[in-house]
This record gives structure tokens, C-alpha cells and sequence, in this order.
């Protein structure tokens, strides 16, 4: 989410809430407000080399 990237964690909780809304199943945002919220860098969790080819 580039909104929390940038340091807009404001903005980027309501783009949660408009997904939740949308899609509630969907869990990857599940864990972006997770992670968020528990105040991890935004660094920590981009993409390694480990997830290339990567699917679930």
C-alpha cells in the first residue's frame, strides 16, 4: 500500500475499510491492517526473492 509507504496511515486504514467492504474475504488485508496497526515498517513487508513464484 503505498498510502502506509508514504507515512499516510490515516488514509491507509480507510482504504482497508473501503476493501473490507468490497471484499471481505479477501485476507491479504487482513494482514496489511494487522501489520499496520502493530506499527511494523512498511519495509518489512515488501516482497524477498524467497516469494518469487510464490502462490497460494
Amino acid at each position: 500500500m503505498s498510502t502506509w509507504g508514504c507515512g499516510a496511515r490515516a488514509l491507509a486504514e480507510t482504504a482497508l475499510d473501503e476493501v473490507d467492504q468490497a471484499h471481505p474475504e479477501y485476507s491479504t488485508a487482513r494482514l496489511l491492517r494487522y501489520a499496520l496497526r502493530a506499527g511494523l515498517p512498511p519495509r518489512e513487508c515488501e516482497p524477498t526473492p524467497e516469494w518469487e513464484g510464490f502462490r497460494v
